[in-house]
């Protein structure tokens, strides 16, 4: 059985690392970006399709929401697959308003468990 593929973006390398950790021992392929840019170069690639993309708002060159929305014009069938994840909750409106599943930084295992549930087909 193929493994499932997961993309985590966070400019924060510990956050990145900590949540793709996480996310390999529930046994996704786990791919990382370090910004927005990067993420889309990896999706462009079409190499993996991810059944989650859990993405830190606050990043330089493309933000969160700024991800979303260019995901929603490239990459239209992953739309539904977007975490967004941030330690300022002023973006939980931005999430809810586009029903995006939503985690505040610092969250639980389990919160990130129900989040990628959420989103998996």
């Amino acid at each position: 059985m193929n493994k499932q593929h997961a993309l985590v973006v966070d400019d924060d390398s510990y956050v990145r690392d900590a949540t793709a950790r996480a996310l390999r021992l529930r046994g996704f392929e786990v791919h990382t970006a370090m910004n927005g840019r990067e993420a889309l170069d990896l999706l462009n690639k079409q190499e993996f399709v991810p059944v989650a993309i859990v993405s830190d708002h606050d990043m330089p060159l493309v933000s969160g929401s700024e991800l979303y929305r260019l995901i929603c014009q490239v990459h239209p069938a992953l739309e539904c697959r977007f975490i967004l994840m941030t330690g300022n909750d002023r973006y939980k409106r931005f999430a809810d308003e586009y029903a995006i599943p939503f985690l505040s930084k610092p969250f639980s295992n389990e919160q990130l468990d129900a989040a990628v549930k959420s989103v998996l087909p």
